[in-house]
């Protein structure tokens, strides 16, 4: 069983996740870690994600890219949280370039999009295959004008949400959380 959980970033869910993780669980309990720290905000933000799933029972796999090399480790009854697609794509992109090039232009820009979702999704469905609930969180980037990102930058979210599109249509569940405006006093999370 395969569920997206989407949203925007620092919406809640990764903890909407791990909740629905520890509802499914049945056995072991993987959080399938994706993030490479190349910073000390990535290192605030891993240490906050740590934090946040102390004590829950949660085995922690980091493997931030080339997925395929983890799918013997994990037990065929445990549930896994993939922790998050969108580092995934990146780490995919830039430490695996080779990978998913298929012309000339430089670096990520000579990338196969399609090819990079196609294998990626190959992936995810090789995991989905060996537990018994998979469950992964991405960030959606809406880009409703179409030139707020340029080159590289562009390059990724477009290969982001081409990925989420392929996850959403390979999906049992889907769960969207939004943020709520500052300023409301019902839960944070819609």
């Amino acid at each position: 069983m395969l569920t997206v959980v989407i949203g925007t970033p620092d919406c809640g869910k990764s903890s909407f996740a791990e909740d629905v993780a520890l509802e499914r669980a049945q056995n072991e309990l993987i959080y399938l870690a994706t993030m490479i720290a190349y910073d000390s905000d990535g290192e605030e933000r891993i240490a906050k994600h740590r934090k946040q799933r102390e004590g829950k029972g949660f085995i922690t796999i980091e493997k931030p890219y080339n997925l395929r090399e983890i799918v013997d480790d994990i037990k065929p009854d445990s549930t896994v949280l993939l922790e998050c697609i969108t580092n995934l794509v990146g780490n995919e992109m830039y430490e695996n370039t080779n990978r998913y090039k298929r012309s000339d232009e430089p670096g990520i820009m000579g990338i196969d999009i399609d090819d990079l979702c196609d294998k990626l999704a190959d992936d995810i469905k090789l995991l989905e295959s060996r537990c018994s609930c998979l469950i992964v969180v991405t960030n959606s980037f809406m880009d409703l004008t179409g030139d707020t990102y340029e080159g590289e930058t562009r390059k990724y979210t477009d290969a982001v949400n081409a990925f989420n599109d392929k996850l959403c249509r390979i999906a049992d569940d889907i769960a969207l959380i939004c943020k709520k405006p500052k300023g409301d006093k019902e839960d944070e999370n819609i």
